[in-house]
């Protein structure tokens, strides 16, 4: 018997909680790293001309439909702005400011009918005015199970508030009608009937999901699990797996290639994590299930490619055969008789 077939080399199965441990640290500095670049990339695109101009013309629009108000220079929609402690005081004023019957500048629905009449057609602005009346004269509550109607026609043929009305109140009149005709029925008709509005928020749309965070997922995933393997080859050991030393190795029980570990990153990046944003997380609940229960506790991404997290304190991963050899660990060039040690 040759001394080759004598010699063992024995890795134990990284211990779970470490396993845990190290893909949080990942994924830790890879969260932290898109955000980062995510603004990153964003100031760098709203740099731009082009972008200053959409963006400019975007947010004018949003000022002259009366839905939004650009107070302290910030922008916000009209209602999260007369809800704030610092905007117009008392529901009175307040359902009074969105109907635009005071002297504060005209907005609310009212302006925003005006403007559908400027900026789209006459047909639009009537669309919106007989759905607003119709929302208006069809919103009720109830005091002791009898229907009240919250604004009734007047003797005019006018709308108007029936504030005669027993448990009436203009905060009732807000929060319950005002405020969810300007959040839900005015914005869709903002997107729908305004085409220049649509296109902006398409481009926007585009822009936000096209470039900016595909980039920024890109380069945080490449810097966080590409760069350190790149630089700690023995193993592929990210930053996490550094710290807890767990090293990758293939079914050999070599350290992992870099096609292998190419083919890993691309099934967790395009596959695991993707996947898992759409899918309620299903394929981040079948890989944690797999490694914490199945019998050689891999990952989804492990389990495809045949690969394993073993623990490298005690024994490091060599790289090839020939390097066992080198290093005097067997006496032939032949395949050393490995083991893999469970303690799970």
């Amino acid at each position: 018997m040759s001394v080759a077939d004598k010699v063992e080399v024995k890795y134990k199965m990284a211990r779970f909680y470490k396993r845990i441990f190290a893909n949080l640290v990942d994924f830790f500095a890879f969260a932290l790293l898109v955000v980062g670049l995510f603004l990153a990339v964003r100031g760098i695109a709203s740099s731009t001309s082009g972008y200053q101009t959409n963006i400019n013309r975007f947010n004018q629009i949003r000022i002259d439909s009366g839905l939004y108000v650009s107070s302290d220079g910030t922008q916000s929609d009209l209602i999260s702005f007369l809800r704030s402690s610092n905007s117009t005081d008392g529901y009175y004023a307040k359902c009074t400011y969105v109907d635009g019957k005071t002297g504060l500048t005209l907005t609310g629905v009212p302006k925003f009918i005006d403007f559908l009449g400027d900026e789209v057609g006459e047909e639009a602005q009537t669309t919106v005015q007989d759905s607003y009346d119709e929302y208006r004269l069809n919103a009720t509550y109830t005091v002791d199970e009898e229907e009240i109607h919250y604004y009734i026609v007047n003797d005019s043929g006018d709308i108007a508030y029936n504030n005669t009305a027993e448990g009436w109140s203009y905060e009732n009149l807000f929060n319950n009608v005002l405020a969810s005709y300007v959040d839900e029925t005015c914005q869709g008709y903002l997107i729908t009937l305004v085409p220049e509005y649509l296109e902006l928020v398409r481009w926007e749309t585009t822009i936000l999901l096209a470039v900016e965070i595909p980039i920024a997922y890109l380069l945080s995933g490449v810097l966080v699990y590409l760069v350190p393997p790149l630089i700690l080859k023995r193993g592929k050991m990210t930053l996490g797996k550094a710290i807890y030393q767990i090293g990758l190795a293939d079914s050999r029980l070599l350290s992992c290639s870099w096609k292998r570990y190419l083919a890993r990153w691309s099934i967790l990046f395009f596959g695991e994590f993707v996947l898992s944003i759409f899918t309620f997380g299903i394929p981040f609940i079948i890989s944690f299930t797999l490694m914490a229960f199945s019998k050689k506790h891999q990952g989804l991404p492990d389990y495809f490619l045949g690969l394993f997290e073993v623990d490298c304190m005690e024994n490091k991963l060599y790289l090839t055969y020939e390097e066992i050899t080198l290093k005097g660990v067997g006496g032939e060039k032949k395949p050393v008789p490995f083991k893999m040690i469970n303690e799970d």
